[in-house]
């Protein structure tokens, strides 16, 4: 593969009172000339505390070489991409920057990370003709519940903000308890990983670094996308074949409220890939993960 376009800034356009909205991106071209304008395109949204970094590291471990088009976002308030209110005003923003932008009338793939899956399933939903299919890894999936007229599930309490800038805002605290303590266990490394997995894990876990160009984009997930919650009927509009890929011990989804609507889970939309072991987003045992997108997408195309 050959990176162009690593951390470029397009600006989406201008609020009422002069403000630019810009999004920072990275694209990656299949290194071998794979039919010009053709090639299909993976859009890549990164896990809460990433950035465009991030997905790009992933996205070319887990897909086929030479196959694809890559872009990966860096979503509100991450790195250089300007700071956005809501969830569907950040996709209405990339899908400005993907059509008038890129001029890209179609996302092969849509590929979304944790909390990355929220705007994946909004995407989705509000643009279904843009959309062929969607993988959603560790999926936090803000769905509502079946019965549309029940209350909504209740969301994790957004914690106070000095509880952000202690814990998650600090250099140091964060860095110490990541890199120190959970991350490797938080990304499925156990004894037997291989040394390469655990190198793609530490590399990983810098992309959520440094926590100053980060911080902003980390604030709004926990004040907009985890508290979002999508109605059945909102659901029912996504037509592309989807792909839910989780692990059982992964802790963070024994939190989260991970489903789908039955009646897209009963249908041939949705295949649901578990494994007993993983951790989150499975970044040590990518290896699995990414035979399971390659046989999803080969299903796909018979």
């Amino acid at each position: 593969m050959k990176a162009m376009d690593y951390g470029s800034i397009a600006t989406i356009r201008t609020c009422s009172d002069g403000t630019p909205i810009q999004l920072q991106y990275s694209i990656q071209e299949p290194s071998i000339d794979n039919d010009g304008d053709n090639v299909p395109v993976v859009v890549v949204l990164h896990a809460s505390g990433g950035g465009h970094d991030q997905g790009l590291l992933l996205a070319t471990k887990l897909l086929p070489p030479n196959r694809y088009r890559i872009i990966s976002i860096s979503w509100s308030g991450y790195l250089q991409s300007t700071a956005v209110s809501s969830v569907q005003e950040q996709c209405e923003d990339l899908q400005l920057l993907l059509q008038e932008t890129l001029g890209i009338p179609k996302i092969s793939l849509l590929l979304g990370m944790s909390v990355g899956s929220v705007m994946t399933l909004q995407f989705a939903s509000l643009y279904p003709q843009l959309v062929e299919s969607i993988v959603v890894l560790s999926p936090w999936i803000p769905y509502a519940g079946d019965d549309e007229n029940s209350p909504q599930k209740p969301c994790l309490p957004a914690p106070p903000q000095w509880v952000l800038n202690v814990f998650f805002g600090s250099e140091f605290v964060k860095w110490s308890s990541i890199r120190v303590g959970f991350g490797n266990s938080m990304c499925g490394v156990t004894p037997a990983t291989s040394n390469e997995a655990k190198q793609l894990v530490s590399v990983f876990l810098d992309t959520l670094f440094p926590v100053s160009d980060r911080f902003q984009g980390f604030c709004l997930d926990v004040q907009s996308a985890m508290s979002l919650r999508l109605t059945a009927q909102e659901l029912s509009k996504i037509t592309a074949s989807i792909l839910y890929v989780a692990a059982e011990d992964d802790p963070q989804c024994k939190i989260y409220e991970n489903q789908l609507p039955a009646s897209m889970v009963n249908s041939n939309q949705v295949t649901i890939m578990t494994r007993p072991t993983g951790g989150h987003i499975m970044v040590a045992d990518y290896q699995k993960t990414q035979q399971d997108i390659q046989v999803f997408l080969d299903k796909k195309s018979q």
